[in-house]
């Protein structure tokens, strides 16, 4: 500023008043300056710091989605143990249903042969009764002839031979029927047992089947959220 616009300003104003004012002013402005510089390193440290967050925020996140994945990854790694082991436990119902259909066939001969001897026990006790009918009409001619004294006593022996041989035929019969009773009891407690096995596998294919739809379901929300991610941080997915 010169000095012939100085005066003009006030005739006050001396030049070293102004030299003052205008050293002040300079302080001022250097100040002014300072405290400018100072905001503008005030605002980069926030404007890093902000990216520095921004980073971090990402980072989180992306180490968040990869934990979610591989938890994914293990519980679908163990649906698959379930599975494969309640395959084999179809397998070996399969198996041991076969062996009941086996047993069961088997059983056909048995049922059969403890009909029959049902039925050959009827006829030996109708055999029983028919000799006992004849022991007492030998009796009642023994007494009633003694001429017959000789036929009767052989009829008696006959009776007794034939009574004997029934008997035994009885006793081989009684220790068939228990043999035939422990197979079929046998046969009874190996259904029972298929049948609980199948009571025990049902459920659990139900239940994989509920873990599966899960799993599908949280897959299907994982690359959602893996779309979303590289969507926002295109920085990140890359």
């Amino acid at each position: 500023m010169s000095m012939e616009k100085l005066e003009t300003l006030s005739e006050d104003v001396t030049p070293s008043v102004f030299a003052e004012m205008q050293k002040f002013k300079q302080e001022q402005l250097k100040r002014l300056h300072a405290e400018v510089f100072a905001e503008e390193n005030r605002l980069a440290d926030l404007k890093t710091q902000q990216d520095e967050l921004a980073k971090q925020a990402r980072y989180d996140q992306q180490v968040e989605h990869t934990k979610f994945e591989d938890g994914l990854h293990l519980q679908a790694e163990k649906l698959q143990a379930d599975r494969k082991d309640l395959e084999r436990l179809e397998l070996e119902l399969e198996s041991r249903r076969k062996d009941v259909e086996v047993l069961e066939e088997q059983a056909v001969p048995t049922r059969l042969a403890l009909q029959k001897l049902s039925d050959e026990r009827i006829a030996i006790e109708q055999q029983r009764v028919r000799n006992e009918e004849l022991r007492i009409e030998n009796d009642r001619l023994a007494t009633a002839t003694s001429a017959a004294h000789e036929e009767v006593s052989q009829l008696r022996a006959t009776l007794k031979s034939s009574q004997d041989q029934v008997n035994r035929q009885l006793t081989e019969q009684d220790a068939q029927q228990l043999q035939l009773d422990a197979l079929t009891q046998s046969t009874a407690l190996q259904v029972e047992n298929l049948t609980a096995l199948k009571e025990t596998i049902d459920p659990k294919l139900a239940e994989l089947t509920v873990l599966q739809a899960q799993t599908e379901a949280d897959k299907q929300q994982a690359q959602v959220l893996r779309d979303e991610v590289e969507t926002m941080y295109p920085a990140c997915g890359t």
